[in-house]
């Protein structure tokens, strides 16, 4: 009887023990709370700014879900269809993953890329406050900021979930007064996993979407991504490269409640560099554009070319500021090109460019010696709920 009772309190101060030490190890180790995302109202982000070295640019990517005003609300699940991913889809249903929206697409090597030095996932996705209300718009796309899609590699069994470290809302007001449905423009630094897993097919999944038709809305509707990359190439020029990343809805209402339309003028600027021909008045000036937006002209492939974006190129020459590049409708289809090649599969409001740069010294707007302080800017008469501007220029400073 005795020694069933002193078994007893044995039992009971270990138990104590055990419950100090529990308490102990959650007061010292909390579990890690989320990383803080910046969640911005038409607000914008360089990841990349006033980068110097010989990198060129690169990007791939698609549409998981597309529906407006006469295209019918369509979800793709490539993933799924694709064998290649099937070992990646295997390791999510292992955490209890289920993919419900995906789409593929390849990042192809640049010539004489020899790796990847940072990437960058963007992505759209939508939230749908009940009423005009900006904080309710921030604090929804902080929740969706915080919730994570998926970046997959083909033929491996590994994936990343992905959350936004920044994420800007372009609180549109279609409607007086109410805000029937809200875009936010997102992106992410994924370069140790698109590092790890170089060239290929890429596949993201999960991102949240809202319905054309949903609360009344009937505008565009998307859920795309593009994965952005800074590649190593030894066979370029030293080169600036900068990349602007956002969200604006550039129209207002005024007093008698008439809505008011204003350009949309994007730009991203290198630092005060100066090219080669600072050193060779012949030399070519070279380097690379890229521009993303949104646009609710849809231009399917198999129907009318409707140009959208402008882009223009200036340059600081003897303190004054000088064009040097100028092209209307920038991007013809509703899909990612690169030079005149398109790179993805479905067509939606988002629709992107990647080209070189290449202007001679016979060019009539040809930069001069001393010419630096490069901008890139991208205007249209509408809005980007999602735009990305980059820019790299050959320089001859770190030569």
């Amino acid at each position: 009887m005795n020694k069933r009772i002193g078994n007893r309190r044995r039992s009971g101060r270990y138990l104590a023990v055990f419950l100090l030490c529990l308490w102990s190890f959650t007061l010292f180790c909390p579990v890690p709370a989320e990383a803080a995302v910046t969640v911005e109202e038409n607000g914008s982000r360089e990841p990349i700014r006033n980068l110097t070295g010989k990198y060129t640019l690169n990007y791939t990517g698609d549409t998981n879900f597309f529906g407006s005003f006469s295209y019918a609300n369509t979800v793709y699940n490539e993933m799924a269809a694709e064998s290649a991913f099937s070992a990646a889809i295997s390791a999510m249903k292992k955490k209890n993953i289920k993919v419900i929206n995906s789409s593929v697409s390849e990042l192809k090597k640049t010539d004489g890329a020899t790796g990847i030095y940072k990437a960058f996932l963007v992505w759209e996705t939508q939230v749908n406050p009940p009423e005009k209300d900006i904080e309710k718009s921030l604090a929804n796309a902080r929740k969706a900021a915080n919730t994570g899609i998926y970046l997959a590699k083909e033929g491996t069994d590994s994936y990343r979930t992905v959350k936004a470290e920044y994420a800007a809302v372009d609180d549109r007001e279609v409607t007086k007064g109410i805000s029937d449905y809200t875009f936010t423009c997102m992106y992410a630094d994924v370069t140790d996993y698109v590092k790890q897993n170089g060239y290929g097919k890429y596949a993201v999944a999960n991102i949240p979407y809202l319905e054309s038709g949903t609360n009344g809305s009937a505008g565009e509707h998307s859920a795309c991504w593009q994965l952005i990359v800074i590649e190593e190439n030894p066979k370029v020029g030293t080169r600036a490269i900068s990349l602007k990343v956002g969200s604006q809805f550039n129209e207002t209402w005024d007093s008698a409640g008439n809505r008011i339309g204003r350009s949309l003028e994007i730009g991203v600027s290198l630092g005060k560099y100066k090219t080669k021909k600072w050193m060779d008045e012949e030399t070519v000036l070279k380097g690379q554009t890229l521009l993303i937006g949104s646009s609710s002209n849809i231009a399917p492939k198999s129907g009318k070319e409707e140009k959208k974006f402008n882009f223009n190129l200036s340059a600081r020459q003897n303190s004054t500021w000088k064009e040097v590049l100028a092209e209307k409708g920038f991007i013809p289809y509703s899909y990612l090109f690169r030079d005149e090649q398109i790179i993805n599969t479905h067509y939606s409001s988002i629709r992107g460019k990647l080209c070189d740069l290449w202007i001679t010294s016979e060019h009539k707007l040809a930069p001069g010696f001393d010419a630096s302080d490069f901008t890139a800017q991208m205007t249209d008469n509408g809005w980007a709920s999602l735009f990305v501007v980059g820019l790299a220029v050959e320089i001859a400073d770190c030569e």
